[in-house]
């Protein structure tokens, strides 16, 4: 039985054999320096300026069709199915750059109860010990390197921050494979992206970019670390072609209703649904919930 931590961010000994990418330009052994870039990522802009993700990530699957203007945008998935994720440093970096991809609950109040949930979800599985929520499928992906997986809800690898890269995952559960009731409602689940890059450059210059900085390694240098993710909802086989395609008559009969109305271009309806679109691009973690990732190491899962 494998003893290792189920909720693990980035293992030491992945650091260990990358630190001959962890010596920036910015590395040296004066303490003045250190305390100053300590300063200026503590002096960062207010919260009320707009901030921006700096890597770029884009799941290849069209959002749903009914899409909310207030909620977060939503994307409909097969179970089983292989989809691509286009990974994109803004910035460049010329090194290896390490990212973790996790299956988790977006709803706070299933994130209260995630333990349990997917206690549930591993013992129902033909396997229970080699059961896994999601896969990396090699065959596919792009500039992919050093795949690890330190859990059943993730997989952690590296890619090269100036050229990019693309990977391609299969996620195996379903959002309704959470409770003993038929017919039950599934619930939303949300895809999380976490980066990780050594800062090379003074935190004064990062101000405008959503992520954060800390001290991991033993060399004391600070690592840029930022969060993104997307809302989906995992159907079985053909499902999330057969939902929007149900989704978009329901809506068209709604929209046709309207035209017969004497004020329809006026109608609050108009404004309470986004375009869907042919990808789905992740979006900044809301704040209370964007290091919860890495504060979880819990033996009760059965694994």
């Amino acid at each position: 039985m494998d003893q290792s931590p189920i909720y693990d961010s980035f293992p030491s000994s992945s650091t260990q054999q990358y630190s001959h990418i962890r010596h920036s330009p910015i590395t040296t052994s004066s303490s003045s320096l250190e305390a100053n870039l300590r300063q200026s990522a503590s002096s960062l802009a207010s919260p009320q300026q707009k901030k921006h993700l700096r890597f770029h990530i884009v799941l290849q699957a069209s959002t749903a069709v009914t899409q909310k203007t207030e909620e977060s945008s939503l994307t409909y998935l097969n179970r089983g199915q292989a989809y691509g994720i286009d990974l994109t440093d803004k910035l460049g970096y010329d090194g290896l750059i390490q990212s973790q991809l996790v299956i988790m609950f977006h709803d706070p109040s299933h994130q209260k109860v995630a333990l349990s949930y997917w206690d549930f979800w591993i013992n129902q599985q033909k396997d229970p010990q080699h059961a896994r929520a999601l896969d990396f499928d090699a065959n596919q992906s792009v500039g992919i390197m050093n795949v690890r997986h330190p859990g059943f809800d993730r997989v952690s690898f590296d890619w090269h921050g100036r050229q990019g890269a693309k990977l391609f995952i299969r996620f195996h559960c379903l959002s309704t494979d959470f409770s003993r009731i038929k017919g039950v409602k599934g619930i939303p689940l949300r895809i999380c992206m976490t980066s990780q890059v050594p800062l090379t450059t003074d935190p004064l210059l990062m101000r405008h970019y959503a992520g954060s900085f800390q001290s991991i390694h033993k060399d004391k240098m600070l690592d840029y670390i930022e969060q993104s993710y997307c809302r989906v909802k995992l159907f079985r086989d053909k499902g999330a072609e057969r939902k929007n395609k149900d989704d978009a008559k329901q809506l068209g009969k709604q929209f046709e209703k309207l035209m017969h109305e004497s004020d329809a271009k006026h109608h609050p309806m108009w404004l309470m649904y986004n375009e869907s679109v042919p990808y789905s691009v992740f979006g900044e973690v809301p704040a209370p919930y964007s290091f919860s990732l890495f504060d979880h190491s819990d033996p009760r899962l059965s694994f």
